[in-house]
Formats: structure tokens, C-alpha cells, sequence
């Protein structure tokens, strides 16, 4: 299968992609609402939450707003995406970030879920615009994939 044809398919088949699949793939993050499905021989995630994806969608969505300055990048036209580097920091700098925030001193889970994580955060602050951002984008500036390991 080329590549162009295997964009069309993922495309077809995923309707709704995890907005935070390289924070899932990562093992840094889960999601009640990721379901894997097998296209050729790679893996995809899509959510099988409507109202999950689009609140997982809007904290994306700010958070690329605001931290384009952390990211040494300039703001994103609408159709542009980050190089996979920047979008891990992006993705899984801010939901550390968030999760620093709303646990300041609760025992932190080690692989926690996104949509626990967001909803305790509209919980706290009402809605996900009210969030302390300048708070999360450290965590963003500050984060660093983890190495490979040696074989």
C-alpha cells in the first residue's frame, strides 16, 4: 500500500482520531475513549466519544494558541500541524501541566487518563478557557521526551 493511499484509508476509517494519540502512544497518558484499530500493518487510535473528542479538540486547540511562543514557533495557519517533536511537547507537556495543576498534593497516577484528567479540570475551574495556562506552558517548556533505550 503507498503512502498517499494509506492517508486516504486512515482517513476513511477515522472519523474521529485521538487528539492525543502521541501522549497515548507515548505511555505517558491513556484514555478510556482510545479504541486501536490495525490499518496495513501500523496501529491508529480513534475516540468513540463525540463529546470527548471535542473537548479533547478545543484544549488542543488553545493550547497551540498559547504556547507557540514556548514552542519557538509562530502561530499555526488552521491547516498546518507541528513537526512530531513539538507536538509531543505540545500534547504531553500540557496535559503534565494540567495534571500539576489539579494535583498538587494527591498521588499522582502513573499512566493517568486524559478524560478523568480534563474533567477534573472543568471541575476545578469551570471550563477548560480558565485554566492557568502560564502555569501548564512551563510544563511545556520544561518537558523532555523520554530516550530510547539502548539495545
Amino acid at each position: 500500500m503507498d503512502e498517499e493511499n494509506y492517508h486516504t484509508t486512515y482517513q476513511q476509517l477515522n472519523t474521529r482520531p485521538c487528539i492525543y494519540s502521541k501522549a497515548v502512544f507515548s505511555r505517558y497518558f491513556r484514555c478510556s475513549h482510545a479504541e486501536n484499530f490495525y490499518l496495513a500493518d501500523r496501529i491508529g487510535i480513534s475516540c468513540s466519544n463525540t463529546d470527548a473528542w471535542q473537548c479533547c479538540q478545543v484544549l488542543h486547540t488553545h493550547l497551540q494558541e498559547i504556547a507557540h511562543f514556548a514552542l519557538k514557533r509562530t502561530p499555526l495557519a488552521s491547516n498546518e500541524s507541528l513537526p512530531h517533536a513539538q507536538e509531543l511537547k505540545l500534547q504531553i507537556g500540557g496535559l503534565l501541566g494540567i495534571q500539576k495543576v489539579l494535583i498538587a498534593a494527591q498521588h499522582i497516577d502513573d499512566m493517568p487518563d486524559i478524560q478523568q484528567l480534563l474533567q477534573q479540570a472543568q471541575q476545578q475551574f469551570g471550563d477548560l478557557q480558565r485554566l492557568p495556562y502560564n502555569q501548564i506552558v512551563r510544563s511545556i517548556t520544561v518537558f523532555q521526551p523520554r530516550r530510547k533505550r539502548d539495545k
